[in-house]
């Protein structure tokens, strides 16, 4: 099972991704939604 827990700006995704980077087998998934979005829109206006 993996956790998903979504960021809406309080830092938990971001927290997330780097506990899963020192803890391979942990199952949690994060997001970091600001992030995210980010990276979308540099793909469509590029």
């Amino acid at each position: 099972m993996v956790n998903k827990v979504p960021d809406a700006g309080c830092g938990y995704g971001a927290l997330l991704m780097e506990i899963d980077k020192c803890y391979s087998g942990s199952k949690l998934y994060g997001v970091d939604q600001i992030n995210a979005r980010t990276r979308e829109v540099s793909k469509i206006c590029l």
